[in-house]
């Protein structure tokens, strides 16, 4: 299959339908089975459907997807049409993926991704939006291990999108909480009523990087400066995890009295750490906040 054929605008009728059937029920489904919440939804509101913008995430569960096109398509987004790069593997082996080809997925193969990133690049020159997950596969662990790992787990893909697109494109970094939470690896079905939130950070602005005639993978400075947007990308991911995460890393530091960074658990511990980390991941923000207050107030 040619890449053409991914293009939304050349779906056949069958799929467009079933797409447009889909696509406006499942945000309410979500919100429905989840306590689900958007931040920064001014940002998202900057780019409504026909201009193009690359969203990069956090990748936690196979529920991550779906969380994703909750937020952003219609009725409580701004956009019609979402395409989200995915692991072909995952998404042609799995029941979930094939439901996420459906609604816009994209396969990718390690052994040659570059047929998928140039698509990627020739949808958002055209005003689409496209969904990246820079850490190339999904992680489950809790917010305290992505205040350590985060920043330095992106790979260069999409700043190979960013210079194949000359820097014209904007880049969102969306920080997604408590996913992994709700659909752990190994299980099928979610925990339903778990808590999930979805935040979008300030577009990123790669313009410095336009170059006249464009960027070729052939030249030696390409993956240099691939690998420099994608180190940036990630980095303003963590900043973001940082304000998403304010009051859950200040519970921590006030349960341990120390800082975030400083805090050490015996090897005896670590089970039990571990165990309430994960329950931590599942409290609303304003729950935690409430603790937080009620603390001081002693």
């Amino acid at each position: 299959m040619s890449n053409k054929s991914h293009y939304t605008k050349r779906w056949s009728f069958r799929r467009r339908a079933f797409y447009l059937l889909l696509t406006p029920i499942l945000p309410r489904i979500i919100r429905f089975l989840f306590q689900f919440e958007v931040n920064g939804a001014k940002n998202l509101e900057k780019f409504p459907e026909g201009r193009g913008i690359i969203f990069c995430i956090n990748h936690q569960s196979h529920l991550d997807g779906f969380m994703v096109i909750s937020a952003i398509l219609t009725p409580f987004g701004p956009r019609k049409f979402l395409g989200f790069i995915a692991s072909g593997k995952i998404l042609l082996g799995t029941l979930p993926g094939r439901i996420l080809l459906t609604l816009g997925a994209i396969p990718i193969f390690r052994e040659n991704p570059k047929p998928t990133l140039d698509y990627a690049s020739k949808s958002v020159l055209e005003g689409f939006a496209v969904l990246i997950t820079p850490q190339g596969r999904r992680i489950h662990r809790t917010p305290y291990h992505d205040f350590f790992s985060l920043a330095e787990e992106g790979r260069a893909g999409i700043g190979r999108i960013v210079l194949t697109t000359n820097g014209k494109i904007p880049v969102m970094p969306v920080y997604i909480h408590g996913s992994a939470e709700a659909l752990r690896p190994g299980t099928i079905i979610p925990k339903f009523g778990s808590y999930i939130s979805i935040s979008f950070g300030e577009p990123l602005d790669f313009q410095q990087y336009s170059r006249k005639g464009g960027w070729s993978e052939s030249k030696t400075d390409f993956f240099l400066n691939a690998r420099e947007i994608s180190n940036n990308v990630m980095h303003s991911l963590r900043n973001l995890f940082l304000k998403t995460e304010t009051h859950y890393i200040k519970l921590l530091e006030l349960k341990f009295n120390t800082k975030i960074e400083d805090i050490t658990v015996s090897s005896k511990k670590q089970k039990e750490f571990n165990k309430f980390l994960h329950k931590l991941t599942r409290v609303p923000p304003r729950l935690i906040e409430e603790f937080i207050e009620s603390y001081y107030q002693r």
